[in-house]
């Protein structure tokens, strides 16, 4: 006979004193007959503890489960959680802590179980036994196992189970173990990171104690849909014969919760769309809801807005949805958005149990005929929880959102899986973050070119690949200008959504339904009236209820700026399995031929400066009189667009400088006014390896993938146009703060090509002074950058075209002329410069000034040595003028570079 000192002995975790109702609560699980002997109760507590780890990192919750212990259902003490060491990556949480039913794949055994929790928790060693008792007194009901019909499973976790039984030595074992843990452990990572939002949240709204800074608050949101078939109107009918064929339409079920205040069910009309549209009217009627709960509470709203959904593209992950995102951050609704999705097989989170209770809840009703009935029971049957207010709300109707935001031209790929980035083992991001340019701290890459250049309205995106991530999965980029904006018509002018037009066969189908359930003895009168209103309202496309959610706020509010200021979060890597640890893919944003004035070039080329390469002429006058700003058209470098036709590089809108600008120092290529050097007083940060001026991303990609920091390339297409004194100076600030051991420099040739100055009869005086000013502006300061590298004792190396006209600017002379500081040329046809159609090698001689040693190493063995007949750099082929398709740099010529900045690392670290 089992003494009741063992069962206490038994059930109680280490340091737990019971109360008597929680001794009661614990008998009252020991409904099985146990065996004679007991374990120990530190035997027991660990296998509790191995559970409990389970439970609350690898289980999930789940919509479709069947019933089980209510949220008002006593715990047993042994469910709870264990006070035991927090191992690395895992935090017990009590507060985030969910004691409710959650389940594992389907498949998974109790030795598996006990295998995973060994392997996270290795201190926690039981017996099999023991674990297998444990797990049947006190958690059968609080963790399940899913049937295979219920959800489907994750590749990645499938994969490794099966490959565990098919291998038999200990070393595949515990490799496939290991593996399997550090996949598991990065799913935690966003959990964790997940739990840390919702968290500052709870404290934003005031329902969870503790202290957040205005300029972290936050507002999350987390939606998603039901199954449709749990909403056919009626349900819960009669399975009579006549009734098993008819045909019942879906009403919809859409859950949001904003955590901290509110969960919401909205139920559609069968024949809305439930797409983009249907999801931004959700959203934009919680932050009206959210508005209004702030304000009653005394509250200031969150500064910034994080909002969950599904990894499906009808939800959350699509076009109009990030539109919007950009849209309430120009607008400056809060100062940073963020759109954030779990794993593909591991999306179930706390919204996914509140769906369990709505099922049960309608299972338990009587016959519900329409969506009024389905609204009452929800709002009767399901409790709020965490201090939430609970609400049903009905879309009879939605703004055309996807028609308003198609005003901003924007059109984003690689934000959704497709079967070719399956094939070329890459995975959709998961998290986007959209801010202001205002609000954005660090230089931007892939920057969509804009006439006025950027300003501080322009929505930067930036992608992550999962949410725990701590470095972006790219470079960020310009998803819209602030010009693009003001293309949005009033809100005014929105129109509804178009509805879905019912079939023939589904008009007639719906009304013998209605004919049917509204005969005796049935006498389902409210059923038989929504049927025929829905298909009266769908023929004539009108109804006098199809009113849109109330969400003004949305349509109209605004709010000045603060500052943005983000989590720190972890981040793993592991290169084993590459089907597990997929490559993120390249999200890209694309606009009108009209407006798009951006880099884009196929494969691993990067844009760098124009070269002329026919005759040499003397170099003119010194230039007089007022500087004006460039005109962008005579930018190739950086309006480049190869396969454009001549036109798509023609006359840009120009911008001139202040009234009464003075010319620039004849030294400095600028005033010695302009140029500002601030060093920061604080702590200096850690040296970065590389940065690149007047060039976009190209040599640090590369020094990026081999874990360097090089993280700033300076360039008009990062939000850097040097003929302004405040970009010449803020691009100096990072070089002060970080001193990067190697700069890589190339300012536009310009007026110094001979090519461009073949090219100087033609232009009128006025036109020729502003140009010759501006070149000099730029290479002075190029050389200025330069000699702040030598200075200091750190490395650089100027590049342009041999026969280009500024060897012979004193500014370059006097840099010439330091100590160790070195010329070599080469010729790019040793770096693989080809025309693009007829692939003839294409010489253009350029010439590297440095004070690297290694530059001169491997470059000066770059002559050429063709036997083949060089291509001419003049005129065009294929369409593509050369002299534009000089400017590019190959991917050898890259690969040099980086190699050689690689080596004198090597040399001098």
């Amino acid at each position: 006979m089992l003494r009741r000192s063992h069962c206490e002995a038994a059930l109680r975790p280490a340091n737990w004193t019971l109360t008597g109702a929680a001794l009661k609560t614990a008998y009252g699980t020991c409904k099985i007959l146990l065996p004679c002997h007991v374990e120990s109760p530190s035997a027991w507590t660990k296998a509790d503890a191995i559970l409990q780890w389970l439970h609350d990192q690898v289980a999930e919750d789940l919509a479709e489960s069947v019933r089980v212990a209510g949220e008002g259902d006593e715990v047993p003490a042994s469910t709870r959680p264990s006070r035991l060491p927090q191992e690395p990556g895992i935090a017990f949480k009590d507060e985030l802590c969910d004691c409710g039913v959650r389940w594992l794949p389907p498949g998974t055994t109790l030795a598996e179980m006990l295998d995973l929790g060994v392997t996270f928790l290795p201190e926690h060693q039981v017996t099999y036994s023991t674990f297998v008792k444990c797990y049947h007194m006190s958690w059968e009901k609080k963790l399940k196992i899913r049937s295979v019909g219920q959800h489907s499973k994750c590749t990645a976790c499938e994969k490794f189970k099966q490959y565990r039984r098919q291998v038999s030595s200990k070393s595949d074992c515990d490799r496939i173990s290991k593996e399997y843990s550090d996949h598991l452990t990065d799913v935690m990572k966003d959990r964790q990171f997940d739990s840390r939002l919702v968290t500052r949240a709870r404290i934003s709204a005031g329902t969870l104690s503790g202290s957040v800074e205005a300029s972290d608050s936050l507002l999350s949101i987390v939606i998603d849909a039901m199954d449709g078939a749990k909403f056919r109107c009626p349900r819960n009918i009669s399975a009579a014969k006549e009734f098993q064929n008819l045909w019942r339409p879906e009403t919809s079920c859409i859950g949001a919760i904003i955590e901290g205040l509110h969960e919401t069910y909205y139920l559609c009309d069968p024949d809305l769309s439930k797409k983009a549209d249907v999801h931004v009217s959700i959203i934009g009627h919680s932050l009206e809801k959210a508005k209004s709960s702030f304000r009653a509470r005394g509250k200031p709203f969150p500064r910034h807005l994080r909002l969950h959904t599904d990894n499906a593209a009808a939800e959350g992950k699509n076009q109009t949805v990030m539109c919007l995102a950009a849209w309430l951050c120009h607008r400056q609704l809060f100062d940073s958005v963020v759109l954030t999705q779990f794993r593909v097989g591991h999306t179930h989170s706390r919204i996914d149990q509140r769906f369990s209770k709505i099922r049960f809840c309608l299972s338990q009703c009587s016959v519900l005929e329409s969506p009024e009935a389905f609204m009452n029971a929800i709002s009767e049957g399901v409790q709020p929880r965490d201090s939430r207010q609970l609400s049903v709300e009905r879309i009879r109707a939605a703004p055309s959102m996807k028609k308003f935001f198609q005003h901003l031209e924007v059109t984003t790929s690689g934000h959704v899986q497709t079967h070719w980035q399956t094939k070329r083992n890459e995975e959709a991001v998961h998290f986007f973050s959209f801010q202001r340019r205002s609000e954005y701290e660090g230089s931007v890459e892939e920057v969509n070119g804009s006439p006025a250049g950027p300003k501080p309205g322009d929505v930067i995106l930036t992608c992550r690949q999962y949410i725990s991530d701590k470095v972006p999965s790219q470079p960020p980029l310009v998803f819209a200008l602030e010009d693009d904006f003001a293309r949005l018509p009033s809100c005014e002018s929105l129109t509804l959504s178009p509805r879905i037009s019912l079939s023939e066969r589904q008009v007639r189908e719906f009304q013998k339904t209605a004919e049917v359930i509204s005969q005796e003895p049935w006498h389902m009168d409210a059923g038989c009236a929504f049927l025929l209103q829905l298909v009266e309202s769908n023929q004539s496309n009108s109804c006098e209820s199809w009113v849109p959610l109330h969400m003004p706020w949305l349509l109209a509010g605004t709010r000045a700026e603060v500052e943005v200021s983000e989590p720190d979060v972890p981040q793993l890597t592991d290169k084993t399995f590459a089907w597990n640890h997929r490559a993120p893919a390249t999200v890209k944003v694309s606009r009108p031929p009209s407006t798009l004035r951006r880099l884009k070039v196929k494969g691993k080329t990067t844009a760098a400066d124009d070269d002329g390469g026919a005759v040499q002429l003397p170099p003119p006058a010194e230039p007089e009189g007022e500087q004006l700003q460039q005109d962008p058209a005579e930018r190739p470098h950086q309006n480049l667009q190869l396969g454009a036709p001549d036109s798509a590089f023609g006359p840009a809108p120009r911008r001139r400088a202040d009234a009464g600008q003075m010319p620039p120092d004849a030294s400095l290529g600028c005033q010695e006014s302009d140029i500002v050097v601030i060093d920061d007083d604080e702590e200096e940060k850690q040296q970065h390896l590389f940065m690149e001026f007047f060039s976009p991303p190209r040599v640090a990609i590369p020094l990026r993938r081999e874990g360097f920091l090089a993280v700033h390339s300076f360039d008009i297409m990062t939000g850097y146009d040097f003929l302004t004194a405040d970009s010449r100076a803020r691009a100096l600030k990072p070089q002060s703060r970080h001193r990067p051991f190697f700069t890589m420099l190339s300012a536009p040739c310009t007026m110094y090509s001979p090519m461009q100055n073949a090219n100087l009869g033609k232009m009128d005086l006025a036109t020729k002074k502003r140009r010759w000013s501006e070149a000099h502006c730029l290479l002075d300061y190029s050389m200025l950058v330069a000699k702040r590298q030598h200075a200091q004792k750190r490395f650089f190396a100027h590049e342009h075209p041999q026969k280009a006209t500024s060897w012979k600017r004193q500014s370059v002379k006097d840099l010439e002329e330091e100590e160790d500081v070195m010329k070599v040329s080469f010729d790019q046809c040793r770096v693989n410069l080809r025309t693009p159609v007829s692939k003839k090698p294409l010489q253009k001689r350029t010439t590297l000034l440095t004070n690297s040693a290694a530059i001169v190493d491997l470059f000066q063995p770059l002559q050429c040595a063709c036997t083949e007949e060089h291509a001419t750099i003049e005129g065009s082929e294929g369409g593509i003028q050369l002299s534009k398709w000089c400017q590019v740099y190959t991917p050898e010529f890259v690969d040099k570079l980086q190699k050689a900045v690689r080596l004198e690392w090597e040399r001098n670290k």
